[in-house]
């Protein structure tokens, strides 16, 4: 798993405890511009920041532009896990694509071993009985 030195080249980090005896670190780094290998990023608004309601990301330094749909869709998420079912750990990647389960979006990390599927879902939202 590759721990960036600085926030700026992550698109989404989480470090979970699942169940009793589980926990999951999920890093997706932002991509590189094809062109020039800088990394892509949201346009800024006039006071700096990221605008969230952008529709692509563009390269800060050649100036190319991805579609946001495309650019998220082909997003790779690092995952170093420990089952909560059998204790396994291990480092793999998965796409970054969140599904619907059980009424909240969610990252499914199956595990290799035992095939337990542990649900990363967004901050404080909790999956539905």
């Amino acid at each position: 798993m590759n721990i960036p030195d600085s926030m700026d080249d992550v698109f989404y980090y989480t470090n979970r405890d699942i169940g009793e005896s589980g926990e999951v670190i999920v890093v997706v780094l932002k991509k590189k511009c094809p062109k020039c290998g800088t990394r892509m990023e949201k346009p800024k608004s006039k006071t700096g920041k990221p605008l969230r309601t952008a529709t692509e990301y563009n390269c800060p330094n050649c100036g190319n532009s991805i579609k946001k749909k495309e650019y998220e869709d082909s997003l790779t998420a690092q995952v170093r896990y420990t089952c909560p079912n059998c204790g396994n750990s291990e480092d793999t990647e998965i796409p970054f694509i969140r599904k619907k389960v059980k009424g909240a979006l969610s990252l499914v990390v199956t595990c290799s071993k035992c095939s337990e599927k542990m649900h990363v879902t967004k901050k404080f939202k909790a999956l539905k009985k």
